[in-house]
Order: structure tokens, then C-alpha cells, then sequence
């Protein structure tokens, strides 16, 4: 039959006297003491191997050390030994380095919320939504005492709703498939400078200019979020410079009304080879042989850009070889001879540029005449 006693007379010399005092009191050999086993648990042979707490707590109750160390003698250890006995989780009594949910005399450590998404895992405990992080922690006290593991996440399922962990725009956390600016607490993408002219519509996010750029997006984020289309390029002339759009040379970017060669940051247009002799003007650039084209062309862009006028006929009866089916420039009438008919063509250019411009200088004159008295048949 379990043994029964009381207290009383125990905690009268416990508060009057205090565990020094009463140590000090206890008889310097009780029989049993010491005994064998820990003074902190009941065992079935009297005494303990702690000689002073055997003896405090035989002076006591002689009991413990003529019978047995049972859970009184145990209990009474806890509580006159000092720190002998240490914490015990399980005694009713939540001490000094015990903790919950190990101890349950102790309190709940209350983290809900935490920090940290309740969907991932994290090394602290509990977790950002309260409702979820109670309901989790309920089911495993665990993840609101040590860390949030995967064992709390794979709980979040059914403790705190279907759907739960689906991105969800304005929960203060970034997740997976979510984006700015749709979710403001996901970081801006930063697409300035991008690619693509400020002024033309294009697919990509962004532009080049990176001012521009930014005051676009800051009025209409999607500008850098999804693609540069007209809404962006409308804004432009309202958030950039005045005349921002307007053709400059120089500014890297080729825009309409732009041309090479005033304008270097646009392609060469090539003409070459092109339609018209290269002997003869004619109202388009360039001429029908490429090499003399692309000769001519190097030294005078105009006559590829613009016009292949007389200027560039006498690049080319210069420059090329093409035009040597008339070995006598001064020929102008093509008759096979130099006579008044080529002499009229010439003083009829007098001063001016064509067909009497012999020496392709671009102006019919002396040097002209000259070459044609020269070559009189």
C-alpha cells in the first residue's frame, strides 16, 4: 500500500528555517546515508548517494532511509536539495530551463504570427498569417517552439485551408507567379535602359534612353513590365524632353526622316547596283554596274542617296573604266568626231554643269573648252 504522510512538519522547517539552515540542522550521519541511486528518483532500497541530501531529507522523514527512497523521499529531494534534482519535465512544476511543448507544465511560446511565409520553410518559428499559424501549431506545437519545417508546410494544406499557399497579391510576400506592379510588394523589374528606340513600338520591355526610360515606366509601369507598345510611346512626348522624338542626328538611334550619310547612325542605302547607266544621269541613285557604283558611291554618297547626276557621270568617266566605249570625252554628241556640234553642246552649258562638264568638275568652263579644241577632228 503506498505510504502516506504529511507535510506539514516538512514545510514549517522549510519556511522557518530555509535549505542552508535546515541542512545545517540535518545530523551529520543518518543510518542509510549514503545509500545507492540518484537522491532525484524513487528507488525500493533506503537512503541515497548524495550523503548531504540523504541526510536532509532522512531527518525529515527517517523513512526514506529505514525503508525505502520513494517518490516522497524523491519529491522531498527536489525541494531541500537545492539545485540537485534540476529541471524535470512531467513534475507539475515548470522550472528554470525548461521549456514547452517537452515540459507541459510550461507555457505555450506564443509565435504566431512569426515571421516567415507560412507556405515556406524558415528557421524560426510560427509563421506570418495568425489564423494558419495557430491552427498549424495546434497540430504540431513544434513548429511554433523550434523552426518552421517542412513538416509545418506540408500541415499548412489542411490546417489552414485549400488554396492557401496560391499566390495571393498584397500578403507583404513575394511568391512564386507573382509581379510587380500587380503585387506591390514584389520588387519593380528594372528594364531601363532597355532595347528598343524610346519612340517606336516594340515587343521588349523598356527602351534605350534610360531617363526616358524610367519616367516612362514611372507613369505606367507596365511599359517595363510587359512590352513598349503606343500607350508607352505616346507618353513619351509627355514625360521626356521637348522634341525628344524628333529626328537628331548622331543620337545612335535611326529614326524616320533620318538618312546615311547626314545621319551616321543609319544604315548606307544601297543602290548598287541600281537601274541607269553609269554613264548617263538619271533620276535614281546609284547605276547598273556595281563596282563602279559602289567607286563612285565612296567618293559621292549624294549620287547613290539622291541622284546619279552629270556630277556623277564625270565621277564615273574618271573613276571607271565603263565609259571608255567613248574613248573621246569631248565627243558630247557621240558622232565619233569632235566638231561645231559638240562645240555648241558645250558653250549651250557655259558656266553651268551636263553634258559639257568634259573634265567632270562639276562646272562647263575654259578647262572644258580647252579639251574639246584640243580634240577637234
Amino acid at each position: 500500500m503506498p505510504r502516506i504522510r504529511t507535510c506539514q512538519r516538512l514545510a514549517t522547517l522549510v519556511a522557518t528555517l530555509g535549505v542552508a539552515s535546515l541542512a545545517a540542522a540535518a545530523p551529520d550521519v543518518v543510518g542509510g546515508c549514503p545509500g545507492f541511486g540518484d537522491c532525484c528518483e524513487e528507488q525500493n532500497t533506503p537512503g541515497c548517494e548524495d550523503i548531504t541530501c540523504c541526510n536532509v531529507v532522512c531527518a525529515q522523514d527517517p523513512f526514506c532511509c529505514e525503508d525505502e527512497w520513494d517518490s516522497l523521499c524523491a519529491g522531498d529531494a527536489d525541494e531541500l536539495c537545492g539545485s540537485l534534482c534540476g529541471p524535470v519535465c512531467g513534475d507539475t512544476i515548470c522550472e528554470p530551463g525548461e521549456t514547452w511543448p517537452e515540459c507541459p507544465e510550461c507555457p505555450p511560446v506564443d509565435n504566431c504570427p512569426g515571421v516567415g511565409d507560412c507556405c515556406d520553410v524558415h528557421a524560426s518559428p510560427g509563421c506570418t498569417d495568425e489564423s494558419c499559424c495557430d491552427a498549424v501549431c495546434d497540430i504540431d506545437p513544434s513548429c511554433c517552439s523550434t523552426g518552421w519545417d517542412i513538416a509545418c508546410v506540408s500541415v499548412v494544406n489542411d490546417a489552414c485551408g485549400a488554396g492557401f499557399c496560391s499566390p495571393v497579391c498584397g500578403d507583404t510576400i513575394c511568391e512564386p507567379g507573382e509581379s510587380w506592379p500587380e503585387c506591390p510588394e514584389c520588387p519593380p523589374v528594372d528594364n531601363c535602359p532597355g532595347v528598343g528606340d524610346c519612340c517606336d513600338a516594340h515587343a521588349s520591355p523598356g527602351c534605350t534612353d534610360e531617363a526616358c526610360c524610367n519616367a516612362v515606366c514611372d507613369a505606367d509601369p507596365t511599359c517595363c513590365e510587359n512590352g513598349w507598345d503606343g500607350a508607352c510611346v505616346a507618353l513619351v512626348n509627355t514625360q521626356c524632353a521637348p522634341g525628344f522624338c524628333g529626328p537628331v542626328c548622331g543620337d545612335t538611334v535611326c529614326e524616320p526622316g533620318e538618312t546615311w550619310p547626314e545621319c551616321p547612325e543609319c544604315p548606307p542605302v544601297d543602290n548598287c547596283p541600281n537601274a541607269g547607266s553609269c554613264c548617263e544621269e538619271h533620276a535614281g541613285g546609284g547605276c547598273n554596274d556595281e563596282n563602279c557604283c559602289d567607286t563612285v558611291c565612296t567618293a559621292d554618297p549624294t549620287c547613290c542617296d539622291s541622284s546619279w547626276d552629270a556630277s556623277c557621270v564625270g565621277d564615273a568617266v574618271r573613276l571607271c573604266d565603263l565609259c571608255d566605249t567613248n574613248p573621246q570625252p569631248a565627243d558630247l554628241d557621240g558622232d565619233g568626231s569632235v566638231g561645231p556640234e559638240d562645240l555648241g553642246i558645250l558653250l549651250g552649258a557655259w558656266g553651268g554643269s551636263g553634258a559639257g562638264d568634259i573634265d567632270g568638275d562639276g562646272t562647263v568652263g575654259p578647262e572644258d573648252l580647252g579639251i574639246l579644241l584640243g580634240a577637234w577632228s
